[in-house]
């Protein structure tokens, strides 16, 4: 008889800690649902429409064109050599980091933060973008110093990247200490080729004002290149974004933006006395002003 009370007594227990279990669940379920349902309903106040002015795919990025133009030129080419020299280095050097790398130019300028004037080296990876010619900064830059050590003023904002990088690493003065108290038009093996680097158009285009060219003291040479209205500076001609040749600053005057063809000089400046190849076509070029 004990022995039947006490198995009772346990099947007696189970079912009581059954039923006290599923009442607890189903409480703890229904204050769950009920949370959930208050969070759901606060979360429809958010909830973005499923069309409109919203969608991302019809949000307007005012500078998605030239991005576009950028991302396609030289300057964001991530796999040319111009910024993939060093990568088995690991950094670019100091000496080369200014021009080849975003990181490297504000670096040379203080941009970042760091001494102006002062070269870095910087991590591989980089390329000419869009701080580079956008930083806020870049407005306060009133004068470049050129490889002749001319300090050459230019106009606040993007003209001092392009002297920057467009001015050559060698000038005249190069020249002038390589050869010394030689002999002039005297062969000396000692004397080897003086390299300005790449992309000299800024330094040509000062010609004698940035002295970027060797010149005999005995020799007049002509200053900087001054074009017409509204040719200004180095935008003026060429697309920043894209790097090409804005043709239609040619048009405000010639007839043609093809350069080739622009031409108007009657002097065979090659001295291969081909007029035709250096004068204007059969039609002028010119429109009068």
């Amino acid at each position: 008889m004990s022995n039947e009370v006490n198995r009772f007594s346990q099947i007696f227990m189970a079912v009581v800690a059954a039923v006290l279990t599923f009442v607890n669940s189903t409480a703890v379920s229904a204050q769950d649902n009920s949370e959930g349902e208050t969070a759901v309903e606060a979360l429809e106040l958010f909830v973005m429409p499923q069309s409109g002015p919203f969608r991302p795919d019809q949000i307007s990025i005012p500078q998605q064109k030239m991005i576009e133009a950028w991302a396609r030129s030289a300057h964001a080419d991530a796999s040319a050599e111009a910024f993939t020299h060093w990568d088995d280095d690991g950094e670019v050097p100091a000496s080369c980091s200014t021009c080849h790398s975003g990181a490297g130019f504000r670096a040379f300028h203080g941009l970042d933060g760091s001494e102006p004037g002062v070269a870095a080296a910087v991590p591989v990876g980089g390329v000419v973008d869009c701080e580079t010619c956008h930083n806020p900064g870049l407005s306060e830059i009133t004068a470049i110093t050129l490889p002749s050590g001319i300090e050459h003023p230019v106009k606040p904002g993007v003209e001092a990247a392009c002297l920057t990088c467009h001015a050559g690493r060698e000038a005249g003065v190069s020249v002038t200490n390589a050869v010394g108290d030689k002999a002039a038009d005297t062969p000396d093996p000692e004397i080897g080729f003086i390299n300005p680097h790449y992309a000299l158009a800024g330094a040509v285009r000062l010609g004698a004002a940035g002295a970027g060219g060797f010149e005999y003291p005995d020799k007049a040479y002509s200053g900087r290149f001054f074009h017409a209205r509204p040719v200004a500076d180095c935008a003026s001609c060429h697309n920043p974004h894209t790097l090409t040749v804005a043709e239609e600053t040619c048009l405000t005057c010639h007839e043609t933006g093809n350069f080739d063809a622009i031409r108007i000089s009657r002097v065979s400046y090659d001295g291969s006395g081909d007029l035709p190849r250096a004068s204007a076509p059969t039609s002028p070029t010119m429109q009068p002003c």
